[in-house]
C-alpha cells in the first residue's frame, strides 16, 4: 500500500470517529456535583495557578461523587468541596 493510499486509509478512520463521537452535553462551567456555576478561574481567564482550587486541597471522596460521563470534563465548585469536607468531620 502506498504513503497515500494508508494517509487515505486513515483519514477515512478518522472521519467515521468523529461522526460516531457524541458531543459532550457537559458545562464545563458548571460543577458536576450541582450543577451550579464552579467559578473555574482558568475559564474566566485568571493567570494560571490563581484559581481558588490551587489553594485548597480536594478529598478522594469528592471525586466519587462525580458521574462517570461528567469525569475530568469540569471543575467541581468550592460550595461542594466544603460542603464534602463537613460530611467528613461528622
Amino acid at each position: 500500500m502506498s504513503d497515500t493510499e494508508e494517509a487515505n486509509k486513515v483519514e477515512r478512520r478518522n472521519e467515521r470517529m468523529r461522526k460516531d463521537a457524541k458531543p459532550s452535553a457537559v458545562d464545563p462551567a458548571l460543577c458536576p456535583i450541582c450543577g451550579k456555576d464552579n467559578r473555574c478561574g482558568n475559564l474566566k481567564g485568571m493567570p494560571q495557578g490563581t484559581c481558588w482550587c490551587f489553594s485548597t486541597t480536594f478529598s478522594e471522596e469528592i471525586f466519587n461523587l462525580i458521574p462517570d460521563d461528567r469525569r475530568g470534563l469540569a471543575c467541581i465548585c468550592q460550595a461542594c468541596v466544603e460542603e464534602s469536607r463537613e460530611k467528613q468531620k461528622r
